[in-house]
């Protein structure tokens, strides 16, 4: 049965916007009956389901007849005790407003909604669900060849993850979500990687260290590969146990044919990239080469160049080897967002659908460099956005996915106290320094447990505090440790940018800005 009888509570700060939205609602529904009940709570986030039943029973007469009550989503605890006591059944709705249309719409869709978990939370998983049912239809067509559990296509969909362990990447990056080796291997076969590669220099004497990890990647159920500068080093074991070899040429071809399984998959490379001719010709020998050695599961990698060195010529002959040659295609994005100084979310998102666009089926992705840490997830996330845009046939817009970490692509509506109710007004120009006090902080995060790290001096002594969540943290230091109400909002302060820190895997230093805008967002002028 569809809901036609809805009463939405609310609180006396967001009354105004809840009528506002009620009218557009009725307007749009012809049979649609709406009751606003305003709770005495001030703010939702401040408010709980049990402080909120003693306002709906002075209503009840309101409430037996109707269909549902809908509360705000921000409120606290369960909704199941309303249920009983008031008879009818109650749901939390939308964290905002503004997002109550969508939760009504899809309500008349026969769309159930939750006691726990606000409504636009439970659209997001849904829409998760529905699509992840979805792709997996996807995912099964028709492959050129397998290699082990991964099907290799001429085409997208799908479009296969693959990830390159580079020997710097735990240094450099720190893979700060990831205890070790296993746990990397095990994350990406959660975000559906098809495989991951393991890089080694020949100089390094790495091949035991190899095996191990040849072994534990095919463990976990994914392709093991391997990307080695001189493969006539690698011993005969190594190449048993790789699925997947990279940068191969065609002078590589003898080496492998003595060496590798033919099951194995080899990712060809041109020898020489100086024009579109000489990398088609390198490219179609290589081909042959394997061909005639009895390796029949080719993926061609014509090699992206790196920005303002080349990227648009490499899609150009990108697009060209495409056309001519009948085998899937494999592309490195690697090469374009570890070389540009812009954040990689956006990069990865533009790039992969290019990529599918294209024609290209399988994707490289590293973690070499600082800046790309979470690539790994980025690439997963617009691999998402890709599948859904292509079943509906539209742009990556409004997926169940997103890449959106610092920008909004909407405004929220929210209500501010109008002008006439404020008595008294400052406004605050300039720095004002801060009081001198006997105790003082120092905050830093420890970004391989992920938490952060207050240490408060106090007359030559130091008490230590860690944790994750920095409300909880600040509660604990401020009433332990007397801070004055000026130094308590300072905390806070660096609390929340330390925070931001470990979500955003930037550098944590106090008192210094946490993020650099571009000047016009400052307001700079020449």
């Amino acid at each position: 049965m569809i809901a036609t009888r809805i009463v939405l509570v609310t609180t006396t700060s967001a009354k105004e916007l809840v009528e506002s939205v009620a009218k557009e609602l009725l307007s749009s529904y012809s049979d649609l009956e709406l009751e606003i009940i305003v709770s005495s709570a001030s703010v939702a986030s401040l408010a709980s389901t049990e402080s909120i039943l003693s306002d709906l029973l002075k209503h009840k007469e309101r409430i037996t007849n109707a269909d549902l009550v809908i509360l705000p989503g921000m409120i606290r605890g369960s909704a199941r005790k309303l249920e009983k006591v008031l008879g009818v059944p109650v749901v939390k709705g939308p964290k905002y407003v503004g997002d109550l249309p969508e939760m009504i719409a899809l309500l008349r869709e026969g769309m159930c909604f939750s006691t726990d978990i606000p409504a636009d939370d439970v659209i997001t998983m849904d829409g998760k669900k529905r699509l992840d049912h979805l792709f997996r239809k996807l995912e099964k067509v028709e492959p050129c060849f397998r290699v082990r559990n991964v099907s290799f296509t001429l085409r997208p969909p799908p479009l296969n993850l693959f990830y390159e362990l580079c020997p710097m990447a735990f240094s450099n990056c720190g893979l700060r979500r990831f205890k070790n080796f296993r746990t990397l291997v095990a994350g990406l076969a959660k975000l559906g990687y098809g495989g991951v590669i393991v890089g080694c220099n020949v100089e390094e004497n790495c091949y035991d260290d190899l095996r191990t990890k040849l072994l534990e990647i095919r463990r976990l159920g994914l392709l093991a590969g391997i990307d080695v500068f001189d493969l006539s080093e690698v011993p005969r074991e190594v190449f048993e146990l790789t699925d997947i070899i990279l940068n191969v040429t065609a002078e590589d071809i003898d080496t492998i044919a003595r060496h590798a399984q033919r099951d194995a998959a080899l990712v060809l490379i041109p020898e020489k990239t100086n024009s579109l001719t000489e990398a088609m010709n390198s490219i179609k020998r290589a081909v042959k080469l394997a061909e005639s050695a009895g390796f029949r599961k080719l993926i061609i990698d014509p090699i992206l160049k790196p920005p303002m060195l080349g990227l648009a010529q490499s899609l150009t002959f990108l697009k060209e080897a495409i056309s001519s040659i009948r085998y899937p295609f494999l592309a490195g994005p690697c090469n374009v967002y570890e070389l540009i100084d812009a954040d990689s979310p956006g990069v990865i998102a533009l790039l992969s659908v290019l990529m599918f666009e294209v024609g290209v089926s399988n994707l490289l992705i590293t973690e070499a460099s600082r800046k790309a840490c979470g690539a790994a997830e980025e690439a997963a996330y617009a691999r998402m956005m890709i599948y859904e845009a292509f079943v509906r046939k539209s742009p990556p817009k409004d997926t169940a996915y997103n890449l959106l970490i610092l920008k909004d692509k909407r405004k929220r509506e929210i209500r501010h106290s109008p002008e006439e109710a404020v008595i008294r007004k400052r406004v605050v120009e300039g720095i004002v320094p801060p009081r001198m006090e006997r105790t003082y902080i120092r905050l830093h995060i420890n970004r391989e447990a992920q938490r952060i790290v207050v240490d408060v001096h106090h007359n030559g002594k130091i008490t230590r505090y860690e944790g994750k969540d920095p409300l909880s943290l600040g509660r604990v230091i401020v009433r332990e440790s007397g801070l004055s109400a000026e130094h308590a909002m300072y905390l806070g302060f660096e609390l929340s940018k330390a925070y931001l820190a470990i979500k955003t895997a930037k550098d944590y230093v106090q008192d210094d800005e946490l993020f650099i805008w571009p000047g016009y967002l400052n307001n700079e002028k020449d």
